[in-house]
């Protein structure tokens, strides 16, 4: 008997595995045939930066750590070594990033049934999250020679391989799962602060309901402390601190007459000069954005160029810890506060294509108060059930908090551009926090005390 069941177990869920796997590669080869935006890419400054690095020479230092040549900014290396295995050749990367778009798609709607009992959520979620990858929102970005898809996909690449290492605990999970880590880690500057908070979180949790994961989690916490100390250095070879301080400078630091005077009183040069020319102009205004541009190549700025490449990171953060309203952005205005709710950013991507045209009017499902009720539900209900699951996804709804926040702070300009996937997070937090809650109600007890409520009744 008991044979007899693991059989059918395995015989059911490898038809769901089926059904993942024909649905995502389906959708993929039609999202791959789909027309797109062949020249879009070469609006974005940014983009030449990741291609030249890209075709730089992978067993030279200035690859993995480039440093900061005219007319050349550099980038972490996740992206352009991707790029540099695609050949650097654009139409390809186009192509590889919607593969690596949907391979990550596969592997979140796999990873996340692991720990789903009922079998028609786990179908429900599926077709839900490939609808989610589907939206132009996200999807638009595939088109694109600049980190946010890479990025985005490296987001549940890592979940992923969290959740597969949790769930078998072998030496493979875990490895496959230190790599993703640091693949992750080195697509953007701001993901290391995240993976150490949530690994120092992960401590707790692994205390609490796991004793066996605390010496691997610790091993990652120190792994990407590690990285970090190594993308610090890299930061200040490539001066890549340089372009987001003048940014916070310009946009944010220069409104306020108490903030400049902190930053000036430090020994910043040419505060006064920056404030003139410059506190007038609204930045939220993207035609404004090239005065930026130009900015960075002013010669007249040299002296507070070279002070932010030595010391302006420093100050900035002594600043935010001095000044706490300011990270929390207490003070903000509620027009710069819409840029963490932003979602189709065609000034970027332009109008839906393809798939992305049947889908994207179905979005937003879940509304960011949704998911916050949600997380608190889970909260609570996980206070009795202590699964270790619903706390790591607790931990990631909290560090995703956390990272809106640190991406704010980190680069003022284009806030829109940074924060846009926050609302494909929610869309995608909402499926899995519904379908957990779902899953942990004990229907069987429900259906049993409702008939023998009717029992009572007649």
């Amino acid at each position: 008997m008991e044979l007899k069941i693991n059989s059918l177990r395995i015989s059911t869920n490898g038809v769901f595995y089926l059904f993942v796997l024909v649905l995502f590669i389906s959708i993929s080869l039609v999202s791959i045939n789909d027309a797109y935006y062949d020249d879009r890419w070469k609006l974005f400054p940014d983009s030449y930066d990741y291609l030249a690095q890209s075709k730089m020479d992978i067993f030279s230092v200035n690859f993995w750590f480039p440093e900061k040549t005219k007319g050349f900014y550099p980038r972490p290396f996740t992206v352009p070594l991707i790029y540099k295995i695609i050949g650097s050749d654009v139409s390809l990367i186009v192509i590889w990033q919607k593969v690596i778009h949907f391979l990550s798609a596969i592997l979140l709607c796999i990873s996340v049934s692991l720990f789903i009992k009922r079998q028609f959520l786990k179908y429900l979620l599926s077709a839900f999250i490939c609808i989610v990858f589907c939206w132009w929102n996200i999807l638009g970005w595939t088109q694109l020679i600049l980190s946010e898809s890479l990025s985005f996909s490296f987001i549940w690449i890592w979940v992923s391989s969290l959740l597969f290492w949790v769930r078998f605990n072998t030496r493979l999970t875990f490895s496959l799962h230190l790599l993703s880590a640091l693949l992750f880690l080195f697509t953007r500057d701001s993901w290391s602060y995240v993976l150490i908070l949530f690994y120092v979180l992960g401590l707790v949790t692994a205390y609490l309901f796991a004793k066996n994961l605390l010496k691997p989690t610790l091993i990652l916490l120190l792994t990407c402390c590690l990285a970090f100390i190594v993308q610090q250095k890299a930061i200040e070879r490539g001066e890549r601190q340089k372009m987001p301080i003048i940014n916070n400078l310009v946009v944010r630091i220069i409104q306020d007459s108490s903030y400049l005077h902190y930053f000036t009183s430090k020994g910043m040069p040419m505060g006064e000069e920056l404030r003139q020319e410059y506190h007038t102009i609204d930045f939220t205004d993207d035609e404004n954005r090239i005065l930026i541009y130009e900015l960075y190549n002013n010669k007249k700025y040299e002296p507070l160029f070279d002070w932010i490449v030595k010391n302006g990171k420093s100050t900035y953060l002594k600043f935010m810890l001095v000044h706490p309203s300011y990270p929390l952005m207490l003070n903000e205005s509620s027009v710069k506060m819409k840029s963490f709710f932003v979602r189709n950013l065609y000034q970027y991507t332009r109008e839906p294509l393809g798939v992305s045209q049947n889908v994207d009017s179905i979005f937003p499902v879940f509304s960011y108060l949704a998911l916050f009720i949600f997380v608190i539900l889970l909260a609570l209900m996980n206070i009795k059930l202590k699964n270790l699951i619903y706390t790591i996804f607790l931990v990631l709804y909290s560090v995703f908090v956390a990272n809106a926040l640190i991406i704010y702070n980190a680069d003022s300009l284009e806030t829109d551009r940074h924060l846009f996937n926050n609302s494909v997070l929610v869309e995608i937090l909402g499926a899995v926090f519904f379908c957990f809650i779902l899953d942990s109600l004990p229907v069987q007890r429900i259906f049993a005390y409702i008939k023998l409520k009717k029992k009572s009744n007649s």
